[in-house]
């Protein structure tokens, strides 16, 4: 069976391309989601791309948790490229990849500089409750937009922790003592791998 993100690049194609909203996919590509710029102005390209490759791999996707549900399996990032900013949507579920931030550098840095990137993670619980998002931002005017890229890699890291460490609490308080010993061991060591 062929991965999610192999059905989405065969869907859409790839881009290099910062004008227009797109997934950025962990390989640093992103996907040509919007085709035809010149006719319509297209508010829900993420949804509608995310329903037509999750249908009939997923069960469940409806409109408001389709973009949620393709980033969390696909370890893709939503990219919404606005006038005075760049605004991302991240899952905790994968990390962040050094292509990723490569992409989201030259768009917010270089070829689209708007100054300013917004960045929302979303938490696990997003995909079961529907109240889904934490909010973070920061603005940086060149040549420290750099910084900001640094503040995006270290807000990643320090929300991703937070989940893990929720995992691992949940985790210990629902397993039995014989089972501690093994399936916690699993998730504590991810845990401190990820926090260095």
């Amino acid at each position: 069976m062929e991965s999610l993100i192999d059905k989405a690049k065969k869907i859409f194609g790839t881009t290099d391309s910062c004008k227009y909203s797109t997934y950025i996919l962990p390989e640093g590509k992103a996907l040509n989601i919007v085709k035809d710029t010149s006719t319509v102005i297209d508010y829900h390209p993420h949804d509608r791309a995310a329903k037509k490759v999750l249908e009939n791999e997923v069960e469940n996707v409806s409109g408001w948790n389709a973009t949620e549900k393709f980033i969390d399996l696909t370890g893709s990032i939503r990219y919404v490229p606005m006038k005075s900013h760049i605004n991302i949507q991240l899952g905790l579920q994968h990390p962040l990849t050094d292509k990723q931030l490569e992409f989201i550098e030259a768009c917010a840095c270089y070829k689209k500089p708007t100054k300013k990137i917004v960045y929302d993670f979303i938490i696990e619980d997003a995909l079961i409750s529907n109240s889904n998002i934490i909010r973070a931002s920061g603005t940086y005017d060149e040549p420290d937009c750099f910084k900001g890229i640094d503040k995006l890699k270290k807000d990643f890291k320090k929300e991703r922790l937070k989940e893990l460490q929720k995992k691992l609490d949940a985790h210990w308080e629902a397993t039995t003592e014989e089972r501690k010993r093994t399936h916690t061991g699993k998730l504590y060591e991810k845990y401190m791998k990820e926090k260095g």
